[in-house]
């Protein structure tokens, strides 16, 4: 096997914003019995935020292997409540690691670690990882959206996934992943998922796919929650992709999940259709979960739009919207989330950023007190330089 010339990338990054929330406390607005909100102890408190993040990514990239590290560090300065401002107040390391043996055999492995003064920002689904181009990425939980409370959070996970190719036309695919989850004053999650999933070339536009995933889900004790519990989850899924045209594609992988001696659905399903300066993704998704702060499973219904759009050479603009209906405990709640962001390149290193976002929960979790709907509305502008540098 030959070995490519090696590559080097090191990519800075500075990102300062200002923004303003109008619930920077996540407090939940009660309702009266006859459906009117309560006027006890429900008021929101809204504040002026300047947001400063800084960050270092490191990439090599040869012929068999390719690393990439990051790391991005974020502190915060309120205008009014100047208690919760927080040095760092968010952190997110990351390493990806793939290995080609051959043109049969690849490997990838992964870990990361965020932490977060606002569980929202961990359990957000705009937060997809990316995956690598290699093989698939390690088994991952779906995300919930669900705001369990502003405390401290963190979540650390790593994984591996290996594919062999056994002709042209069909590939196997196999992964492992380990997280941990904790909120203060919540129980912890430790989550170890497995999964092997194989798929092949049927026509020139469709490609079938069988899919097995185990999962084991491990809750500590809390308040609410005064002993351990854990929990199995099975599921097997079939179903493929369909290239309808070179811009408008389809995914459906569906069927039944075994957990603790129940049945029910497992789906994913996804549209995606090429624009000629961007792209628009329709995605659903029925699975079994966790939450960060959660301390339970959670039976999880998602939809989620997005699109982005390539107004001009320097004009770039994204849009996101997802529903989640989400069940845990005998609690369920309903969570409405809208981005629109906006990036205007000035030079090829710096940027104006800003952004609006509205999310809704009709019901809070992680207290004995549970009710009420916490609704956020944030605005941000800001700048972010950026700028990749080669390393002989």
């Amino acid at each position: 096997m030959a070995w490519a010339q090696s590559d080097y990338t090191v990519t800075p990054s500075v990102k300062v914003t200002e923004l303003y929330d109008d619930n920077v406390f996540d407090t939940p607005s009660r309702s009266q019995p006859n459906g009117s909100p309560s006027s006890q102890g429900d008021e929101k408190r809204d504040d002026f935020i300047t947001r400063g993040t800084a960050g270092l990514d490191v990439g090599y990239r040869t012929r068999p292997f390719t690393l990439h590290l990051g790391y991005d560090l974020s502190g915060e300065n309120y205008a009014d409540n100047s208690r919760e401002s927080d040095f760092p107040s968010s952190q997110h390391g990351r390493v990806e690691a793939s290995f080609v043996e051959s043109r049969r055999l690849s490997f990838t492995l992964n870990g990361s670690y965020q932490e977060s003064n606002r569980s929202r920002d961990l359990n957000t689904p705009f937060a997809r990882a990316i995956e690598p181009d290699v093989v698939g990425a390690p088994p991952s939980l779906g995300t919930t959206a669900l705001n369990t409370g502003r405390s401290r959070s963190e979540i650390y996970q790593g994984g591996g996934a290996a594919g062999y190719r056994l002709d042209p036309i069909t590939e196997l695919r196999t992964g492992f992943s380990y997280a941990h989850t904790q909120q203060v004053g919540a129980s912890s999650n430790d989550d170890y998922l497995a999964d092997l999933d194989g798929s092949r070339k049927l026509t020139e536009k469709l490609d079938g796919e069988i899919h097995y995933a185990y999962r084991h889900f491990s809750f500590g004790s809390d308040s609410l929650n005064p002993s351990d519990r854990s929990s199995d989850s099975h599921s097997v899924t079939a179903g493929g992709s369909y290239r309808y045209s070179p811009r408008v594609s389809f995914m459906l992988l569906a069927g039944p999940r075994f957990t603790e001696g129940s049945v029910d659905s497992e789906v994913i399903a996804e549209i995606t259709y090429l624009l000629e300066r961007g792209l628009v993704d329709l995605h659903y998704q029925r699975t079994l979960t966790t939450s960060v702060g959660g301390g339970d499973t959670v039976d999880s219904n998602e939809v989620t739009l997005s699109a982005s759009y390539r107004a001009a050479e320097d004009l770039t603009a994204t849009l996101a919207l997802s529903y989640n209906h989400e069940s845990t405990g005998g609690t369920s709640a309903n969570i409405y989330r809208s981005v629109v962001s906006v990036s205007y390149a000035i030079t090829r290193w710096l940027s104006i950023v800003g952004s609006y976002e509205f999310s809704d929960q009709d019901a809070t979790f992680n207290s004995s007190e549970q009710g009420g709907s916490i609704r956020h509305n944030i605005v941000q502008i800001g700048v972010a330089a950026e700028q990749a540098f080669q390393v002989l």
